[in-house]
């Protein structure tokens, strides 16, 4: 699995939060873009983010598991992607980052799937992914 495009900032299908942790959603959108197109939201309080605001999507790990082989694959959402500071909004005492993701599935990945995003000690739903 790799990203193949990485934009933050809320749309309409992005998941909202109104306390710390991480939420999903995963689409296809075969008409616009390849792959699979993860629409996420991390939250975290201020104060658990020393190192700046840049940093907190650097925390967010993409997690795909192939239930029949037991394979997985696992991405850190902003790899050597640069994070701007106007790319993490403030809620009150909570930074918060939206992002859409567009995933190439790997060859691995070519069953349905089981995907879950992880931030810190935050787990997101998993989610059903079925594949063509």
């Amino acid at each position: 699995m790799r990203i193949l495009s990485l934009t933050f900032g809320r749309t309409a299908r992005t998941p909202a939060l109104k306390a710390p942790g991480i939420a999903i959603a995963v689409t296809r959108e075969p008409e616009r873009e390849p792959g699979l197109i993860v629409y996420g939201t991390c939250r975290a309080r201020r104060t658990d983010v020393p190192a700046g605001r840049e940093a907190l999507p650097r925390g967010v790990l993409l997690v795909a598991v192939n239930p029949v082989t037991q394979g997985s694959a696992v991405l850190n959402l902003v790899e050597d992607r640069l994070v701007f500071d106007d790319d993490v909004e403030e809620e009150g005492s909570d930074y918060v980052a939206s992002f859409r993701c567009v995933l190439e599935p790997s060859t691995s990945m070519v069953a349905p799937m089981f995907f879950h995003a992880s931030f810190r000690q935050y787990v997101s739903d998993v989610l059903w992914v079925p594949l063509p």
